[in-house]
């Protein structure tokens, strides 16, 4: 009933009738962070995961997301380095999407050395993942990282697609050198 309030968009009904549950899992703070996150109310889902971590509950990938996707938005990097070390501390399992999220918060937060080793640290890497780092590394002018992670993205195996060019394309240009970047046209 709480996920359908908060599919429909009616998060102060859903905050009722979670206010009124006797009991709250992590599924129903999941679904409440969900439901804040779509309607934009940050500052509730850092409120969420306060209240979760001191409960104690086992935390779970969509409140983790959730929240590393607050602290990029925000800039927060206290906040987002926090949740990583809580990730560390508990050994949750890094997954595609939480090592991404990880990834975009440092990224965003100016912490590009972090996000490298986050990445070279994950274990399974789809096209997706190395497309955001090639694109990232590429909007802040580094060229000649661009080409070595483009070049160990071909050597894996990956099929470059229209994003990946216009990363490298666009490291290139970045760091004017237009005649090396028209190889690869």
């Amino acid at each position: 009933m709480l996920a359908c309030f908060v599919r429909d968009g009616q998060i102060g009904v859903a905050e009722k009738m979670f206010d009124e549950m006797p009991e709250r899992d992590v599924v129903s703070w999941s679904t409440m962070v969900t439901g804040y996150v779509q309607n934009g109310c940050l500052e509730a889902v850092l409120d969420c995961f306060r209240a979760v971590t001191k409960a104690g509950l086992r935390l779970n990938v969509a409140i983790l997301v959730s929240v590393l996707s607050i602290s990029a938005q925000l800039g927060l990097l206290d906040c987002g380095s926090l949740v990583h070390s809580l990730v560390y501390s508990i050994n949750f399992p890094i997954t595609s999407s939480l090592g991404m999220s990880l990834i975009d918060m440092y990224l965003k937060c100016g912490c590009i050395e972090e996000s490298k080793l986050l990445f070279d640290s994950m274990r399974w890497k789809d096209v997706w993942t190395w497309n955001v780092m090639i694109c990232f590394l590429a909007a802040h002018g580094l060229a000649k990282e661009v080409l070595k992670l483009f070049e160990k993205f071909v050597d894996k195996g990956f099929a470059p697609a229209s994003v990946t060019f216009v990363g490298v394309l666009s490291a290139y240009s970045r760091a004017g050198l237009i005649i090396e970047g028209r190889h690869y046209f």
